[in-house]
């Protein structure tokens, strides 16, 4: 809006950083708000609305911010596997203080890169540039993609030479896909008592309750990789930006509050594999509005397990929530994977309406490293298009693929623990790992000072699908494994 119309001024910061006092208390460091000291009357946490932290930290939002200002700008030109569209919003500065970067990568690997020195844009003005790229072997079952970075050439008063000014990933329109047959072992043992069944083999333990119809554990060996899940969830963990709407979502409609009742449970014996079916009915405290949901658990005898989720809106009634902080299913995985690695937007947080500092990619962290530290703890730690994720313990892990893209977050802690805190040290450890996959989730906004989320990022009652396999996989071996397609 700003760049197409000449007299509109705005994006203007409303806060530089966080206004968050540090105190050390016995083995405690943190930093003070509104009301921490008895005050009376505050405004809280509104103090920490910058877009550094206190110690001067870049937030997310600074991250965002960066990319979205940026004076230049790169699209594709359409039809081109090799040519980009550059575009100077600098007044007064040509692009020949600038060097241009390029890479090709396969996900993890780079296939080729180079430079562009002799980049030169007058302000205001465009170009058409070709870039050397040269034919190279497609590996199978692999995405790829154009990494394009324009760094500061020279030193100045603000920044370094090679400072980033920009980058901009464009994925490539090129594939080679390969299909595998699944191996077989030998053959799934069903068992059925006490109101549990459990199908297993020398390579796969699943084990399911047939009275709260959900999957109780996975794994082999008698180690468990999944402690729990998967169970529908509609909740986050308040944001700042939530806070007109929390009273109605807490106290109106209960989304903290789930009750998720079982309507069936089947077992289908194959050939090669047991199919699982768990009928639930889903909603929140003393609600109208649900969700009709349909498992589908595929045990395989080579140690794999796909899970379909089908869930069908239903409202028997008037009310329901304007919006939902998301649609998704929460699991629990072994405390001792700690490891993490995913392939999706990263290295930090990305949100549907909040992800112009990210890219795809194969990342690795701890799960603890995927928490961004908030003064004031919330929601966060999210990664959006997320197609596979591994969680381990260095040696022994857990994989799970994507049919579809799906929202990731791991976390050391659950929603409920995160919302019941006010700085990060008073956050509870969970006895597991927590993992949510969300269909969707709705966007950040700003509408602690400023607007809700755009109509596009609201999660309506809605419709949903989403599928994924698990498996056991050493810790090395993920990214071999996650690239596997098979003839189902």
């Amino acid at each position: 809006m700003y760049r197409k119309y000449k007299r509109l001024q705005g994006g203007f910061l409303w806060e530089w950083y966080d206004h968050g006092i540090y105190t050390e208390e016995k083995d405690k460091k943190y930093y003070k708000y509104g009301g921490n000291y008895g005050d009376f009357p505050t405004n809280g946490n509104f103090c920490i609305d910058g877009i550094l932290m206190p110690d001067r930290t870049p937030s997310p939002g600074m991250e965002e911010y960066k990319q979205i200002i940026a004076p230049v700008e790169i699209t594709a030109v359409e039809g081109s596997m090799n040519k980009i569209q550059i575009r100077n919003y600098y007044d007064f500065l040509n692009l020949d203080t600038t060097t241009l970067y390029w890479e090709v990568k396969a996900e993890d690997q780079m296939i080729q890169d180079g430079t562009v020195e002799g980049l030169s844009v007058a302000p205001h003005e465009g170009k058409i540039i070709a870039l050397p790229i040269t034919a190279f072997e497609l590996q199978e079952n692999t995405d790829y993609y154009l990494n394009l970075t324009v760094c500061q050439k020279e030193e100045r008063n603000y920044a370094p030479a090679g400072y980033e000014i920009k980058k901009v990933q464009i994925p490539m329109q090129i594939r080679k896909d390969g299909f595998s047959v699944r191996e077989t072992a030998d053959k799934l043992q069903v068992t059925e008592e006490q109101g549990g069944l459990t199908v297993e083999n020398s390579r796969v333990t699943a084990k399911f309750s047939t009275v709260f119809g959900k999957l109780i554990s996975f794994g082999k060996d008698g180690k468990e990789y999944l402690t729990e899940g998967p169970r529908m969830n509609v909740y986050r963990a308040t944001i700042d930006n939530d806070m007109y709407k929390k009273e109605d979502w807490m106290n109106k409609y209960f989304i903290q509050k789930p009750v998720e009742e079982t309507e069936y449970v089947s077992c289908l014996k194959e050939d090669d594999k047991v199919i699982v079916r768990i009928g639930t009915f889903f909603s929140c405290y003393n609600q109208s509005w649900g969700f009709e949901c349909d498992y589908t658990y595929t045990v395989y005898s080579c140690g794999q397990m796909k899970v379909e989720i089908q869930g069908k809106a239903v409202q028997r009634g008037k009310l329901e929530p304007a919006f939902l902080p998301r649609i998704g299913v929460i699991m629990k995985g072994n405390k001792n994977f700690q490891k993490t690695m995913w392939y999706g937007m990263g290295p930090g947080e990305s949100y549907v309406d909040s992800k112009a500092a990210s890219i795809m990619g194969i990342y690795e962290n701890t799960v603890d490293g995927m928490m961004t530290d908030y003064v004031f703890p919330q929601e966060n730690g999210h990664h959006e298009q997320v197609k596979w994720f591994r969680i381990g313990d260095g040696k022994d892990g857990l994989l799970c693929k994507m049919e579809e893209k799906l929202g990731l977050n791991l976390a050391n802690y659950t929603d409920e623990s995160l919302e019941k805190a006010q700085h990060p040290f008073e956050i509870e450890k969970a006895d597991d790992v927590i993992i949510h996959l969300d269909y969707r989730q709705s966007g950040l906004g700003s509408n602690s000072c400023g607007e809700e989320q755009l109509e596009e990022n609201k999660v309506k009652l809605q419709d949903f699908a989403m599928a994924f396999t698990v498996q056991a996989a050493e810790c090395g071996t993920e990214i071999r494994k996650a690239r596997k397609q098979y003839i189902d």
